[in-house]
C-alpha cells in the first residue's frame, strides 16, 4: 500500500518504507505506508458496530465496510486486526476520514418502535441481543429502520449506542429506560401480589359502595393506610425503595381488610336507623353544597340537632314523614309530596288543607324527632302558624270559621257582594267592621287569613277576639275608616266605570 506525497528537504520526518525516485529543486519525491488509525480500529473491532453497519442502510455505499461487516462480525479483534491491515490505502483513507460519520448516520437511521421495550422476568423465556449477542436479556428494546424497516432487539447497554433515538410520543432513551424500569418493577410486585394496581387506584372507593356513611375516625384510619400504600408503591416503582416494600404493601393491604371488616360490621348494624347520615344524603348535601354540613356528620355518622334542619333530601324526609304523620295525626292527616317536596296537612275538623315547605318545616320543628327542644314548640298553634293556604275553597271556609268565632263581638267579619258584583277572595280584600264607630277597616284578606288562622284552626275564640281587636286598634289607616254606606258607593262606583270600559272596548 504506497502514496507518494511531497516533504520539504529541511523537514525530518518517520518513513516506514521509501525509495528515492528523483531529486529536482530540493524536493524528494517518497513512497509510505498508510495504516487504520487508532479511533478507527477501535470501531472495526467493535462487534456491535460491525453489526450495525450490516443493518443500517448508509454502510451500503460502501461495499468494502458492508461486506466486512458481514464476513467478520462474530469475529475476535485478532481476526479482525489481520484483516485491515491488507485493506487497500483508498479503503483505509476513507476509513480514516469517513467511519465515525458513517457509524453515526448509521446509529440515527434507527427509531424507537411503537411498542418500545418488554421485560422478561423469567430466565427460560429470554431471548439474545441482536446488536452484541449477549444470550439472555431481562430489559428488551425494540428499534426499527427508518430506511429498510429492519427490526432489531437490543438490551439496556446496546440501546446506548443509539443517543438520538426516539421513540413515540418524541420520547428519548432517558425516558424509555424509565418507564422500562417501571414496567419491571411492576411486573415483578404484581406477581408478588395480583391486581395491586387496580387495588389502589379503588382504594377510596371501597367507602362508597357502603350505603351509609363511615364516621371520621373509621375513614381517617382507613384512607390513611390508603396513602401509605400508594405512596409505597410509588416509590417502588420508582426504584427508590428495596423489596422489602412488597412485604410492606402486604402487611397493609392485611390491615386494609381489618378495617373493611369493621365497616361492614357497622354498615349491618346502622342502615336501618332513620337518622344514619345515607351515601344518599351526603351526595344531596354536596349539589347544595353544604359541606359544612357534610363534616359534622362524619364526626358521628349520624344526624343531630345541629345538622337535622339541613337536610331536606327526599328519600330522608319520606322516611321522617311518616313519624311526623304519627305525631299529629291528632290534628288531621299529613302528607308528602315528593316532587314538590312539601307536606300537606289536611284538618281533621275542616274542610281546609294546609302546605308546609320542607325546609322550613324543618327547620322550625326537625329537632323533636330527636326528643330533642326545637326552634318553636311543636305546638297545634306554631303548626297552623307556619302552613300556607292555597285554594279557593280552604280561604273561603277559613273565613267562615273566623267570621263564624267573631261573630257578636265588637269586630266582625262583613260579607256584602253587592249582589254578586263583589268577589273578596279575587279582590283579596276583608273588611272588618267595627260597631264601636260603625265603620269598616279594608285588610289584606292573605295576610289576615295567614296571621289569624292558628286561632281559628284551635277553636280559641277568646284568643282570636283579642288579637283581632288589638289589630283594629292599633292600625294605622283607623282613621280612614268608612261607613258600609260609603264603602258600597265608592266600590259601586267602581263597578259602574267598569262597565263603561268593558262596552267601549266591545
Amino acid at each position: 500500500m504506497k502514496k507518494a506525497f511531497l516533504y520539504e528537504e529541511s523537514k525530518k520526518i518517520d518513513i516506514i518504507k521509501k525509495d528515492m525516485r528523483s531529486k529536482t529543486g530540493g524536493v524528494w519525491m517518497v513512497e509510505i505506508k498508510v495504516e487504520i488509525s487508532h479511533s478507527a480500529k477501535i470501531l472495526l473491532t467493535n462487534e456491535k458496530i460491525r453489526t450495525l453497519l450490516i443493518y443500517s442502510e448508509n454502510a451500503k455505499q460502501y461495499e468494502f465496510l458492508n461486506s466486512f461487516a458481514i464476513n467478520f462480525q462474530k469475529a475476535k479483534s485478532e481476526e479482525v486486526n489481520k484483516e485491515i491491515s491488507d485493506w487497500s490505502s483508498e479503503q483505509v483513507l476513507l476509513t480514516n476520514d469517513l467511519l465515525d460519520r458513517i457509524v453515526n448516520s448509521c446509529r440515527d437511521e434507527w427509531k424507537g418502535s411503537t411498542h418500545p421495550f418488554d421485560t422478561i422476568l423469567e430466565e427460560e423465556k429470554r431471548v439474545p441481543c441482536d446488536l452484541c449477542g449477549y444470550p439472555r436479556l431481562k430489559e428488551l428494546f425494540y428499534i426499527e429502520n427508518k430506511l429498510n424497516q429492519k427490526k432489531l432487539i437490543v438490551g439496556s447497554k446496546c440501546i446506548e449506542e443509539f443517543p438520538n433515538i426516539e421513540y413515540p410520543g418524541r420520547k428519548g432513551i432517558k425516558q424509555i429506560k424509565k418507564e422500562m424500569s417501571e414496567q419491571s418493577k411492576l411486573k415483578e410486585i404484581t406477581l408478588a401480589i395480583p391486581g395491586i394496581e387496580r387495588e389502589i387506584e379503588q382504594w377510596d372507593k371501597e367507602l362508597h359502595k357502603f350505603d351509609i356513611l363511615i364516621p371520621l375516625e373509621i375513614e381517617q384510619r382507613y384512607l390513611e393506610i390508603g396513602e401509605f400504600t400508594r405512596e409505597l408503591f410509588q416509590k417502588y416503582l420508582a426504584g427508590k425503595v428495596s423489596k422489602q416494600a412488597i412485604e410492606d404493601i402486604k402487611h397493609a393491604k392485611q390491615k386494609k381488610e381489618i378495617i373493611l371488616n369493621e365497616m361492614k360490621i357497622y354498615s349491618a348494624k346502622n342502615k336501618d336507623s332513620i337518622f344514619v347520615a345515607t351515601n344518599k344524603i351526603i351526595r344531596w348535601l354536596e349539589k347544595q353544597n353544604k359541606l359544612g354540613v357534610i363534616k359534622k356528620l362524619k364526626i358521628t355518622g349520624f344526624i343531630d340537632e345541629n345538622t337535622i334542619q339541613e337536610i331536606t333530601e327526599p328519600n330522608f324526609i319520606e322516611h321522617v314523614s311518616r313519624i311526623f304523620a304519627k305525631k299529629i295525626n291528632y290534628i288531621g292527616k299529613l302528607d308528602f309530596h315528593k316532587e314538590e317536596n312539601e307536606f300537606m296537612l289536611s284538618l281533621n275538623n275542616f274542610d281546609i288543607k294546609l302546605y308546609f315547605g320542607v325546609a322550613r318545616f324543618m327547620e322550625y320543628f326537625g329537632a323533636t324527632l330527636l326528643e330533642v327542644k326545637p326552634k318553636i314548640s311543636f305546638t297545634e298553634i306554631n303548626i297552623f302558624k307556619i302552613g300556607k293556604i292555597r285554594n279557593r275553597n280552604c280561604k273561603n271556609n277559613t273565613l267562615i270559621q273566623m267570621a263564624r268565632l267573631l261573630n257578636g263581638f265588637e269586630v266582625e267579619i262583613s260579607f256584602n257582594d253587592y249582589g254578586g258584583r263583589y268577589d273578596y277572595l279575587e279582590q283579596n280584600v276583608i273588611d272588618l267592621y267595627d260597631k264601636r264607630v260603625n265603620k269598616v277597616l279594608e285588610e289584606d284578606l292573605n295576610w289576615f287569613i295567614n296571621q289569624f288562622k292558628p286561632y281559628a284552626f284551635v277553636i280559641d275564640q277568646e284568643r282570636l277576639r283579642k288579637e283581632v281587636l288589638n289589630f283594629v286598634n292599633s292600625h294605622p289607616n283607623k282613621r280612614s275608616m268608612l261607613t258600609k254606606d260609603e264603602l258600597r258607593d265608592i266600590r259601586l262606583s267602581r263597578f259602574k266605570d267598569n262597565s263603561k270600559e268593558e262596552e267601549e272596548t266591545d
